[in-house]
């Protein structure tokens, strides 16, 4: 009995048995978090790209919905002006003898004519030569409906687009007074890459104002301006401040702590480069717009972008220290490209905008922005020899560091070396009959990447004479050359980098060490790119893919960008005016300009000055009265006190004070230039164009009557959604 005991005292002492059930649980439990945690982090992957396709597509519904409120602001101008002119060539008569309005107002006066006129052209407008927009008028005064067909013939691209709505349109009225009408539940759905996503508002047309005072009007957009400078905008010391719109052929900064920025600027339009050199700096502040080829920051500079930016080039950290913050939105929209003889396209570096790093020890900070678009591709340039063709090299890549360039030599693994002693990338040669050998010892179907298969020809570089471009340099009498790749496709150029990236992350980011500090971006950045880059999260690299770029919003903000460089609006082109900048839109620089000849003129109301012209070039200084708001100048302007007003010039304006734009000071100013010997009914003013500068688009010069004809307000939207139900 006792031993039994023993026995099954034994028994239950001995551990082995549950510790090995124990490691069982155990590893069973850790494969099944483990299980759990992959899972999740699928889902998760999952989950971004279905948010960044559906953010991506968000983007292109709501700029065809913009792209729709665009070209409905063109009809209400055409009422407008139908309207405009309806009542003013009948301005004397004291009754109505035409036909009874289909919409009356109660107010029989010159404004109640006006606003029944423009309603009257509103409602009968067409998209073509007959479709309504509209109920047509029947005689009732009642307009129940607008139709969805006409409204999507407004748009030039209707891949993917449909629009929807409640085809309700409501009046809002004062009494008898229609004060705006809606268009209610206007819906875009935009389908692409196998999303849909749509936006829907209310569209709301506010009836203006007629506000018509022949002495005192002014074009809209004009007086909003502080500066159109033809050649352009150079800062002096200090910090200064631009407020409200400008126009300025290129913007330069520089100087140890010397600084630009631009505030309250809807739209500041740069024709060149905005540069911003030796330690200073350059800030565009949030609400405001700015327009540009190019904006290269130069040693220790800054550039902080809070704004909405439109590049039709590069971002170009160019030097040293440079540092650039983008927080608002950023639209890179050039993607250029030019035929060849036989009808291929070839792809070139002017135009095609893309974010590039140049300079060591760098910041680019892109963790605030709320939408980054880039619609080209980076380019490398080699150093020419005079004589020699050196073509451009396309990168696959959007974003693009200095050292990535190593990227794009021929791989000297795809070398026959052993065909020509001491061939290597790059080769130093004797002459021409060198690189013509070398070409030939190059290899396109050898694996390029260790451990991988691909080769040059899974690239589309088949033809070593046409694919593999030969870069020359000359460093004293040592002839250099590279051999470069160069893809027949972007598709090519962006599969290929990102390879290399895969295959060679380690040393892409050794390199880029050395040039940057830091490349910051947030997941959260809707991001919509034409090539490959890549970005810093905690210190390790991350691959930014490929995506397709909305070309709706391209083409309307390309359509702006042009309208805006000759004629200060985004809608209107011009009309075949011939113009080459807003200085010669708006300034009469055959004739007028040189009547002060040589000298400078003084214009004054009541015998107060209200505006200085001259043919030459122009100071203002402390002796300059407080009353002027107007100068105009064939040559530079010299800004050496705050001045409030706006400053017309022909040649360069160089601030070293701060600026503002006043609209109503402008307004005033401009009753000093109008022609007294004039008989014309639009009210000629001196120096200045007439045709660009009449009654239509007009507000009176008092500031409670701001914007009465600003398009982007009689023209808004009302409950704005996203995907509504």
């Amino acid at each position: 009995m006792k031993t039994a005991m023993r026995q099954v005292n034994k028994a239950l002492h001995d551990q082995r048995g549950s510790s090995i059930v124990i490691v069982l649980v155990t590893m069973t439990f850790i494969v099944v978090l483990a299980s759990i945690v992959m899972y999740l982090s699928l889902v998760n992957i999952q989950m971004k790209n279905m948010d960044r396709s559906g953010k991506e597509n968000f983007y292109d519904a709501e700029s065809v919905m913009n792209e729709l409120r665009a070209r409905v602001q063109v009809l209400v101008s055409d009422a407008i002006n139908d309207a405009y002119t309806d009542v003013l060539s009948n301005y004397n008569d004291t009754e109505d003898e035409s036909q009874e309005k289909a919409f009356k107002t109660s107010d029989e006066t010159q404004e109640g004519k006006f606003r029944d006129a423009f309603l009257d052209a509103l409602y009968t407008s067409t998209v073509g030569s007959s479709q309504f927009l509209f109920d047509p008028l029947d005689g009732s005064d009642d307009i129940k409906t607008y139709y969805t067909a006409a409204l999507k013939a407004l748009l030039k691209d209707v891949d993917g687009v449909e629009i929807e709505g409640s085809q309700t349109v409501v009046e809002e009225r004062d009494g008898d007074d229609v004060l705006a009408i809606k268009l209610k539940d206007v819906r875009v759905t935009y389908v692409a890459n196998g999303y849909q996503t749509s936006v829907s508002a209310d569209i709301r047309i506010e009836t203006p104002s007629l506000l018509y005072k022949a002495t005192s009007t002014v074009q809209s957009s004009l007086p909003d301006y502080a500066i159109i400078a033809e050649d352009g905008v150079e800062t002096g010391f200090g910090k200064l401040v631009v407020t409200g719109n400008a126009y300025a052929g290129m913007i330069e900064t520089s100087g140890n702590s010397n600084s630009l920025t631009i505030r309250q600027a809807g739209d500041f339009v740069v024709g060149g480069n905005v540069t911003i050199e030796d330690s200073s700096s350059f800030e565009l502040e949030a609400g405001s717009s700015l327009w540009a080829e190019n904006i290269v920051v130069g040693a220790s500079a800054k550039a902080n972008i809070r704004g909405d930016a439109y590049i039709s080039n590069d971002l170009n950290l160019s030097s040293l220290g440079a540092e650039a913050y983008l927080s608002g939105r950023y639209f890179g929209y050039g993607n250029a490209t030019e035929p060849e003889e036989d009808g291929v396209y070839a792809y070139v570096p002017d135009n095609s905008s893309s974010i590039m790093v140049n300079g060591k020890y760098t910041t680019l900070d892109l963790s605030g922005l709320k939408t980054l678009i880039l619609a080209g591709h980076s380019f490398v340039n080699y150093s020419p020899v005079p004589g020699a063709d050196n073509p451009f090299v396309m990168m696959g890549q959007s974003i693009a560091v200095k050292s990535d360039q190593l990227a794009y030599l021929v791989p000297e693994n795809c070398l026959k070396t052993d065909s020509i002693y001491g061939l290597t990338n790059p080769y130093i040669y004797n002459d021409e009959g060198d690189i013509t050998a070398a070409l030939e010892a190059i290899a396109t179907d050898e694996p390029i990447f260790k451990d991988s298969t691909e080769t040059l020809a899974d690239y589309g570089i088949t033809d070593v004479y046409n694919d593999i471009l030969v870069m020359r340099k000359q460093i004293g009498q040592t002839n250099i050359a590279y051999f470069c790749m160069k893809f027949p496709t972007t598709e090519d150029a962006n599969a290929y980098f990102k390879d290399y990236f895969k295959f060679n992350k380690d040393t892409v980011q050794k390199y880029l060490s050395i040039y940057t500090d830091a490349i910051d971006m947030s997941s959260s950045t809707s991001q919509s790119l034409a090539g490959q880059g890549y970005y810093l999260d905690a210190g390790v690299l991350e691959m930014l893919d490929a995506s397709n770029v909305p070309d709706a919003t391209l083409e309307a903000i390309v359509e702006a960008s042009t309208n805006l460089r000759v004629t200060l609006s985004r809608t209107d082109n011009g009309g075949g005016s011939g113009a080459a900048s807003p200085y010669e839109y708006y300034v009469d620089i055959e004739t007028d300009i040189l009547a002060a000849e040589g000298g400078t003129i003084a214009y004054e109301t009541d015998g107060v000055a209200k505006a200085i012209v001259t043919s030459g070039s122009y100071t203002i200084t402390d002796d300059t009265p407080d009353s002027v708001h107007i100068v105009i100048a064939a040559g530079d302007v010299t800004v050496n006190r705050a001045f409030s007003g706006l400053i017309l010039s022909g040649g360069t304006v160089h601030l070293n004070a701060s600026i503002t734009a006043s609209r109503s000071d402008v307004a005033d100013a401009l009753l000093a230039l109008v022609d007294p010997n004039s008989t014309d009914a639009d009210k000629r003013y001196l120096h200045l164009n007439a045709e660009h500068i009449t009654p239509l688009n007009v507000s009176s010069g008092n500031a409670s009557d701001l914007g009465n004809w600003d398009m982007n307000r009689l023209v808004s939207y009302d409950n704005w959604a996203k995907n509504a139900g």
